[in-house]
């Protein structure tokens, strides 16, 4: 007999995976675009700028795989009848999104590694393996915090759109409200970051971790090489908080049985 959280795990593969082929079918083809037109052109650190490209947009994958989820739920309104708590309903979708995120940048990672250990050995800086993996480390771990961070706005902004679907009153001006909330917590967050004591305070603790690739044109070739960066570590602990409590609100506001 298949549990609540199986159920609702199948559900949300069912849901979620035109979308996700989507987006993996065009990592593959710019992945592919990037070999190819590097080995046409005969500048294999042309891969680089391809797998940069491809890593910032990693970050918005989370956010709008859930958005289109949470899409998906309003049009079929089958949630509003669910007996699982808000929590289990949300939980099943970013363990969903996290499986595909976990996937998806592994691929990455593998992308990397061909391009830095055989197809571009000879235009960029060689590193140790243990070097790579800790730098593939750093990354796809930032990868996963910050989406979970963005998908976690996502998730609220979103359900708090839809909860004031229920007010008459306040109907008509969702959308200010959402402005309004997202223009608020972004003065608030500048205004408090400029307080010399929480300044000192953020950029305290620091981890070093190769971040920066530099390139260099010489005698008709590219070549990359790679420079290490310090990363606050306080300000992720932040976030992760903040993306907890946006998730636990987004939950109670599920619970409400938001009209969708």
């Amino acid at each position: 007999m298949m549990s609540p959280i199986q159920g609702l795990l199948k559900k949300d593969y069912r849901i979620s995976r035109v979308m996700f082929l989507i987006w993996l079918a065009v990592v593959l083809i710019c992945m592919a675009l990037g070999l190819g037109l590097s080995a046409y052109w005969a500048q294999p650190v042309g891969t680089l700028p391809v797998f940069v490209l491809l890593v910032v947009a990693q970050f918005a994958f989370a956010p709008i795989m859930m958005l289109v989820m949470l899409n998906i739920e309003a049009k079929n309104q089958l949630w509003l009848y669910s007996p699982q708590p808000g929590y289990m309903l949300l939980l099943s979708k970013y363990a969903v999104i996290l499986s595909y995120q976990v996937g998806i940048q592994l691929i990455l990672s593998m992308y990397e590694a061909v391009s830095l250990f055989w197809f571009g050995r000879s235009a960029f800086e060689q590193l140790s393996v243990s070097v790579f993996l800790q730098m593939m480390g750093y990354i796809n771990l930032l990868i996963i915090l910050m989406g979970f961070f963005f998908t976690s706005w996502t998730t609220f902004l979103w359900t708090v759109f839809q909860y004031l679907k229920s007010s008459q009153r306040l109907r008509p001006f969702r959308w200010i409200v959402i402005v309004l909330i997202f223009i608020a917590y972004n003065l608030f967050e500048t205004v408090i970051v400029k307080i010399a004591p929480v300044k000192k305070w953020i950029s305290q603790y620091k981890i070093k971790m190769i971040s920066d690739a530099s390139l260099k044109y010489e005698e008709g070739k590219w070549s990359a090489f790679f420079e290490s960066s310090e990363m606050p570590v306080i300000p992720i602990f932040y976030y992760i908080i903040l993306a907890f409590i946006l998730f636990y609100v987004s939950a109670r506001l599920l619970e409400r049985k938001v009209e969708v």
